[in-house]
């Protein structure tokens, strides 16, 4: 069910009708006395009139809270493409940090969102509230990078997620979203080469040593 038709099951639960130009972005919370598996999505109609349908990050509140930094391993920016980074504060305390942005070598990346261009965005979100980075697109060619958040002393981390915008010939044609990445030293992916489908691979390091990393590869057997 999208946002509009859950009076159709609870009646009490109202939207204001002023909500998508005064207020635009918030959250929804959800709760039971029972286990729950839930999916998110953000729906978008393009310039098209096309339907586009991408991901957005679902909070367990049920989980303890954390004070270490979030890692978004790809962001890109310019040639059509622009990134946005979503934050939700789950806690009864405002949460404050920085976004720093990174090219692929790890030298700081200056991108232009909300008419300021820097490599670094302070952000600070009330409790209850969400924070909403979003690159413009205006970088000359394609950069490419990476993006880390660091709360500040004393506060705990948001929780958090990337997407990525395409637009082409002024037609926004593709959306994807994805959680923010949480560090490992293993991992392994669905890889799928078969008509009309390619794979591709984001991996940045989460300090400022260099990494060594080895890539295998599987067949189904």
């Amino acid at each position: 069910r999208y946002i509009y038709e859950f009076r159709e099951l609870a009646p009490d639960f109202v939207i204001p009708p002023d909500f998508a130009t005064r207020i635009k972005f918030g959250s929804l919370e959800i709760a039971s006395d029972q286990p729950l598996s839930i999916l998110a999505l953000r729906l978008t109609i393009n310039q098209r009139s096309e339907t586009l349908l991408t991901t957005v990050p679902v909070a367990d509140m049920s989980q303890p809270t954390s004070s270490g930094p979030l890692f978004f391993p790809h962001i890109v920016d310019g040639g059509g493409f622009s990134t946005s980074v979503i934050l939700l504060n789950t806690t009864n305390n405002t949460q404050s940090g920085m976004i720093r942005l990174y090219d692929e070598s790890g030298v700081p990346l200056s991108l232009t969102s909300g008419g300021v261009t820097s490599s670094v965005f302070s952000y600070s979100i009330v409790p209850g509230a969400t924070y909403l980075l979003q690159t413009e697109g205006t970088t000359p060619g394609i950069s490419v990078g990476s993006a880390q958040l660091f709360p500040n002393a004393g506060s705990t981390s948001p929780v958090g997620a990337g997407v990525f915008s395409m637009i082409s010939g002024g037609v926004l044609a593709s959306e994807s979203g994805i959680p923010s990445a949480i560090p490992t030293t293993r991992a392994r992916v669905f890889v799928d080469l078969t008509g009309g489908h390619d794979s591709g691979l984001a991996i940045a390091a989460t300090s400022a040593t260099a990494i060594p990393v080895t890539l295998q590869a599987f067949q189904n057997d």
